[in-house]
């Protein structure tokens, strides 16, 4: 340890449970005439380590203080002491202060997730529902969600999940794939009664929501980087939600806790993907037909004659192509 310097923990309100480092400059440290005078600065370089495990998201305040000076007396008396001054508000917690506060402080943070959702593919492709964002009534749509874990960061009790649109007008999750680096992965169904609980290198993820839980104590001990992320399809059901042109918008969120200890989940990122909803659009007309065969409205007739109507069909240009069509036609206007 350098001369002047101790390192210690906290006894104090303002330390409790910090590690402290007491710094004392004097003679040449303050200059050649040893004295720390108007216009002076004196610079004090320290290095600490930031330990591990530390939470993604996760920011550190170091404080520092002059907790007392000493100012020589000028007035030339024989043996006259020099006077010590003890700022207020320092981490020394003075309970008689005597000079202004002199405090600082700087902060250093981890990094947080990033956390995406894309979607990969549609599994129909024609006309008026092509787009890869685009899907019908009974098609799926396959999804990944993912969560960056930066380099020399820990996530504790992290859990990626997934929120389906409400309503029911996304049904049927099916698991395709998962990747969570440096564990291995554990499948369950919670909707068959199956449980699981993470353990050191291994994650949990339930197939039937899609929900990843990661170890309790994730930590990425590299240089760069990982993503931990799960693909899933589901298919769009015929639910009154789902009408042409509707966006089904599901978000993915990473959710973790401050440390091993803590047992409140913090929301670290949240990304969503929209599809959008095609259906046929059809309209009909109706048209009573004149002795050429031409469609008038109103058509002028007399009693007892024979009226042919002609019906037509049509879909907007844009939208999917229609499977069936059915037709049918209303009473006549007499009793």
């Amino acid at each position: 340890m350098t001369a002047g310097v101790t390192c210690a923990a906290g006894a104090t309100t303002s330390t409790t449970g910090r590690s402290v480092l007491r710094v004392t400059l004097s003679g040449t440290a303050l200059g050649a005439d040893s004295l720390l005078t108007a216009g002076e600065t004196v610079t004090y370089d320290v290095q600490v380590r930031v330990p591990s495990p530390l939470s993604i998201s996760s920011s550190h305040t170091n404080n520092a203080s002059i907790v007392a000076y000493t100012v020589p007396t000028t007035d030339g008396r024989a043996g006259a002491t020099s006077a010590v001054y003890q700022p207020s508000g320092s981490l020394a917690d003075p309970t008689a202060p005597n000079a202004p506060a002199a405090n600082a402080s700087a902060s250093v943070f981890l990094p947080g997730s990033v956390v995406g959702k894309t979607i990969d593919s549609t599994s129909v492709t024609e006309a008026g529902n092509n787009a890869a964002t685009q899907a019908t009534v009974g098609e799926t749509v396959t999804y990944t969600y993912s969560a960056t874990v930066p380099a020399k960061t820990t996530v504790f009790r992290g859990a990626l999940t997934d929120t389906l649109p409400t309503g029911g007008r996304l049904t049927g999750l099916t698991v395709v794939s998962s990747s969570v680096p440096g564990a291995t992965v554990s499948t369950y169904s919670s909707g068959s009664g199956g449980t699981c609980a993470p353990l050191a290198g291994v994650a949990c993820l339930d197939t039937t929501t899609g929900a990843l839980s990661l170890p309790p104590v994730y930590t990425n001990p590299s240089t760069t980087a990982w993503t931990v992320s799960v693909t899933v399809t589901a298919r769009v059901a015929n639910a009154a939600g789902n009408t042409h042109g509707s966006t089904l918008t599901n978000t993915a969120e990473l959710r973790s806790r401050n440390t091993a200890a803590a047992t409140t989940d913090v929301l670290r990122g949240t990304a969503s993907a929209a599809a959008t909803v095609v259906l046929p659009t059809v309209s009909v007309t109706k048209s009573p037909l004149n002795g050429s065969g031409a469609p008038v409205d109103p058509l002028p007739v007399g009693t007892g004659q024979t009226i042919t109507y002609r019906l037509t069909a049509a879909q907007t240009a844009t939208n999917r192509p229609r499977r069936t069509t059915r037709s049918s036609s209303t009473a006549c206007p007499w009793g």
